[in-house]
């Protein structure tokens, strides 16, 4: 039966052998040891078994750092003679079923990275459990079997101060567990990350009120982000879009505003906010900003906007280019320097596969690039008609590049396959356009 349900999971594995990149992360101790060097895996078996009594996991996100399973003393005494007793009784299939069970499902951790990992050893607790219920049952019957002459006429008080310890030894479990997770651990900045409590104070507050569009920033767009806010809502007819304003994960960030005629903005806690992109969520463009502990709300209730600016360009089943019109069409950098610019776009529609925005800087005598800039840190699959959508660029010019005047392209393309993404909007007697010249860029030395 294990074999029947691990089944696809295993052929799935074996045609798909990408979605196994994990394992190469944490494996080095399991790799090192097929090449002939258990020394890794030697030393992670004391610390496997010290995680009942001794250390536990030290990852924030998965425990508080370095508590045992079972940190009192009595507790620990309990589970170490426990194993002890089933070490003695080996020979009756159930002892030697909690050891096998315990042992075995000790080895995802012996053989990675990090050991003890909670996570990996979950298979182990159901069964570690049952060692101190194995020194109890001892302790309760042995002794008097053994010794039932000498202790009858203490019996019965000797029964209620084993039970008084054990309620004593349970209460101090209890106690000692709420203290550490549910007064510690959660106040904990790297617990709050990880269990999103930024996620959480969001949906409270789009719960609380009728929007039904709204913009949030994450750094986890494609991914963690989108399904966990969908769990958290109890509204399920909000749409979401994503955004990266500036993380360290980003391509340099980015902002996405709905056009609705009521539309919120929310930045989390969390999630850095690049000074180029809050100059658009500046006050004097917003009617309601909200600053709490976990969230910046900004919210416009002006009237959306749907039609195309003049100076615009079409591409292909994405987005429109909003060609700058006022601001500076002509940058000036040095060589070894910084060429930074916003680029502002509509989006046509939603489309579920990923685009990516070049910025390319060329040398109109050669043709070739100097330098360029790649990126969308706001996910075509979250877009809806009419969404404004911001981008900033960051160019970094060779040092030696020559002095001279070079010309900026921008466009579109399919990050998994390298292809442009054409323009709608070309002369029909031209050939189809995958760029727009937006300006020149004069080097200096």
């Amino acid at each position: 039966m294990a074999v029947l349900a691990a089944l696809p999971m295993a052929l799935y594995l074996l045609a798909n052998p990408d979605a196994q990149f994990r394992v190469s992360e944490v494996s080095r101790p399991l790799d090192r040891a097929l090449a002939g060097d258990t020394t890794e895996i030697v030393a992670n078996i004391p610390r496997a078994l010290g995680m009942f009594t001794v250390r536990g996991d030290a990852t924030v996100r998965d425990n508080w750092p370095d508590r045992p399973v079972l940190p009192e003393p009595a507790g620990a005494l309990l589970f170490n003679f426990g194993f002890l007793v089933a070490l003695t009784r080996l020979r009756q299939p159930r002892y030697a079923l909690a050891l096998l069970w315990i042992g075995a499902m000790l080895l995802p951790t012996v053989v990675t990275t990090g050991a003890p990992n909670f996570t990996r050893a979950l298979g182990a607790l159901p069964m570690a459990f049952a060692l101190p219920g194995i020194a109890v049952e001892w302790l309760a019957f042995w002794p008097r079997l053994s010794l039932a002459k000498i202790l009858q006429p203490v019996q019965g008080w000797l029964a209620a101060i084993f039970v008084l310890a054990l309620l004593a030894i349970f209460a101090l479990n209890a106690a000692s567990t709420y203290d550490d997770y549910f007064n510690k651990w959660p106040g904990r900045p790297e617990t709050q990350f990880v269990f999103q409590a930024d996620f959480a104070a969001i949906a409270r507050d789009i719960d609380a009120s009728d929007v039904t569009d709204a913009s949030v920033g994450g750094l986890s767009n494609d991914t963690l982000d989108d399904p966990s806010l969908h769990l958290l809502l109890r509204r399920k007819d909000v749409r979401v879009r994503w955004f990266d304003s500036g993380s360290p994960l980003s391509s340099g960030g980015a902002l996405i505003v709905s056009s609705t005629p009521s539309r919120r903005v929310y930045v989390p806690s969390i999630v850095p906010l690049s000074p180029r992109l809050e100059l658009e969520l500046h006050p004097d463009r917003v009617t309601q900003l909200l600053t709490t502990e976990r969230f910046r709300r900004y919210q416009s209730d002006s009237n959306g906007t749907s039609g195309i600016p003049p100076a615009a360009r079409s591409f292909d089943d994405t987005a429109i280019l909003v060609l700058p019109t006022s601001e500076k069409t002509v940058w000036t950098a040095a060589a070894n320097g910084e060429i930074q610019l916003e680029t502002r776009w509509i989006a046509r529609q939603p489309i579920r596969y990923p685009r990516r925005i070049f910025v390319h800087l060329i040398d109109p005598k050669t043709g070739e690039i100097v330098a360029q800039h790649d990126g969308l840190d706001a996910p075509t699959r979250f877009w809806q008609e009419w969404d404004r959508i911001v981008q900033t660029h960051t160019l970094r010019v060779p040092a030696g590049t020559p002095p001279g005047r070079y010309e900026l392209r921008i466009g579109l393309y399919d990050p998994a396959t390298g292809a442009r993404v054409f323009q709608t909007d070309s002369a029909r007697s031209e050939p189809p356009r995958d760029h727009v010249v937006i300006g020149a860029a004069e080097i200096t030395p």
